[in-house]
């Protein structure tokens, strides 16, 4: 009888004795044991292949265009987490975008790694997204379908969910 030496040892005893059982020869059981391994392997290609359209359907195209708003929008949410160096980093990526981007500000952003921003900074994040909405009206559009599926998500906690309505009402005020 040919199993695979793969199979523990116990497994090895139940499949032996189920063979033994069913009075297979060796051959057959060998058929077998190809014809199982050949199911296992479809059914896995099948599901490894659902699972990858699946992912492929809820993917979402970013445009060249559309990255300084979904940056933004990542800036000012991150600004809101519970870890200070996701904080820091959103800051520093703040101030790379203005760089990057030509962003004028009159509110000083300097890339620095001793910066510290508080847990819930919305006063500062609220003044920042005031400023960026009248600078940079072009971003509004794609920072706002960020903001709405942000908002549509049952993911994000009701606390960030407020801080986001809270910090797009200037994009709003702008879009009138």
């Amino acid at each position: 009888m040919i199993i695979s030496s793969s199979y523990s040892p116990h497994i090895h005893s139940l499949l032996g004795n189920v063979f033994d059982k069913l009075k297979f020869t060796t051959s057959q059981a060998s058929s077998l044991e190809s014809t199982i391994s050949d199911v296992v392997n479809h059914i896995r290609q099948q599901t490894a292949l659902e699972e990858m359209s699946k992912w492929a359907g809820d993917e979402t195209q970013i445009s060249p265009q559309s990255v300084p708003g979904n940056l933004l929008h990542c800036v000012l949410i991150n600004f809101f987490s519970n870890c200070h160096v996701t904080r820091r980093s959103s800051y520093v990526l703040l101030s790379q975008m203005k760089i990057s981007f030509k962003i004028s500000m009159s509110l000083p952003i300097v890339s620095s790694d001793s910066i510290v921003i508080p847990s819930f900074p919305l006063a500062f994040v609220s003044l920042l997204s005031h400023e960026l909405a009248l600078n940079c009206p072009h971003f509004t559009l794609d920072f706002m379908d960020c903001c709405s599926n942000c908002l549509n998500s049952d993911a994000i906690s009701l606390r960030i969910k407020m801080a986001v309505m809270t910090y797009i009402v200037p994009w709003v005020r702008m879009m009138m």
